[in-house]
Parts: C-alpha cells; sequence; structure tokens
C-alpha cells in the first residue's frame, strides 16, 4: 500500500454452508484492524458436526472441489493433519469415495484410517504428491488402509468397538454438507437436547449393495 493507490478494500465473512455472512467496505487504514475482526467473525461460524468424541466418522466422498485439503480439518480435527490435542476425537475415519472433479489428486486421503480400493484405484498419485509436495504437510498423502468394499471398511471399524451396537457412528457426504447427517441410535439423546438440530426419528439402515457398496444417504 505503501507503492500503490488504493481506494478501498471489501471485507467478507462465509457462513458454514459456503454463503456470505457479512460483508463491509473500508478504507486502507482500516485492513488490519477490520481483518483482525472478522478473523475472530470467521473462527466462530466454521462447519463443524455437533458432538467431540465419536468412535466412527463415515465419509461418503473426499475432493479438491469440497476443501484444499480433501476434507476440512475443521471438521475431522487438526491433528489428522498437523498433530496436537485429540478434538475432535473421532476415533476411526473412514474414507469411502474420491470426487469426480478431483481428477484423481487424493490430497487428505492420509487423514483417513480406512478407506476402500475402489478410491486407491482412482487416485493420480503424481497429481497427489505434487499437491503434498506444495503445501509441504506430507502426512496428506499417506496411505489409509484399503479394504475390499464399502461393507469391509465399516465392518472392520466396529469390529473395534468392544460393544458394536453401542457404537458412535456418524455418516456424512463431505465435510462441506453437514447440514443433514445420519447419527447412531448411542448418539440420539445428546442430539434431541440441542436446540439447534431437528431429529428425524424414523431409523435407516445402513445398506450396501451385492458389490458391498453402500447405498446413497436419503434425503
Amino acid at each position: 500500500m505503501q507503492k500503490t493507490s488504493v481506494l478501498c478494500g471489501l471485507g467478507v465473512t462465509e457462513n458454514a454452508a459456503g454463503g456470505t455472512h457479512s460483508i463491509k467496505l473500508v478504507g486502507p487504514q482500516e485492513f488490519a484492524e477490520v481483518d483482525r475482526e472478522f478473523l475472530k467473525i470467521a473462527w466462530t461460524l466454521l462447519p463443524k458436526l455437533p458432538m467431540d468424541d465419536l468412535d466412527i466418522l463415515l465419509v461418503d466422498e473426499i475432493g479438491k472441489n469440497i476443501s484444499g485439503t480433501g476434507m476440512d480439518p475443521n471438521v475431522i480435527g487438526f491433528w489428522r493433519r498437523e498433530g496436537g490435542a485429540r478434538r475432535p476425537d473421532f476415533r476411526y475415519l473412514i474414507v469411502l469415495d474420491l470426487t469426480p472433479p478431483s481428477h484423481g489428486n487424493a490430497t487428505g486421503i492420509g487423514m483417513a484410517d480406512l478407506t476402500t480400493r475402489r478410491v486407491i484405484d482412482q487416485i493420480d498419485w503424481n497429481a497427489t504428491y505434487l499437491n503434498v509436495f506444495t503445501s509441504g504437510i506430507f502426512r496428506s498423502a499417506l496411505m489409509p488402509i484399503p479394504l475390499e468394499n464399502d461393507r469391509a471398511a465399516v465392518e472392520t471399524a466396529l469390529s473395534r468397538i468392544p460393544v458394536p451396537a453401542d457404537a458412535r457412528m456418524v455418516r456424512i457426504i463431505n465435510t462441506s454438507k453437514l447440514d443433514s447427517f445420519w447419527a447412531s441410535g448411542a448418539i440420539l439423546s445428546e442430539l434431541e437436547t440441542n436446540s439447534n438440530i431437528t431429529v428425524d426419528n424414523q431409523a435407516l439402515e445402513l445398506r450396501f449393495d451385492e458389490n458391498g457398496r453402500v447405498m446413497p444417504m436419503a434425503n
């Protein structure tokens, strides 16, 4: 700003759904102050699940069109990307698919614990490695354990729970679509006490097709 003429700037914050939360037109002398103000606001608007403790998080898809990191670490926990405190503590994270717009770039796959051979077969490792070399976060391209199909991945995670029927499990489409999700019965009571959540008490079955691929989430 010392070398060129700057008339004004437009400060913008996004809401959790990717829409606009607030806009402010400011002069150059206010840039730093408004940036600090909006950053504090932005941290309160980050999308997240309404629980910090899960046995299993089932993620239908990751991709570069969803997040630069494939899946948003603000949702799944930054400790999976950069280490640190396990908050939220989602102990087993399963990734079931890679979005077509990613063109094989599977950056973020290393934050998962389990995945499927179908996902691994879609990966363009050259594109993925170039991305993580650029970001400097090498663990983003580490290999999770690939299981034969979705059913095998889910059953493997459930086998680690002492009482599988009591598993605290949530299924999401991806980390940018959190307005609706599936939750197991073990979480139902705490969701019902949250005034910001509408609970559909109709029980749904996690169903798989003849190839062991999970059926799409119902609307």
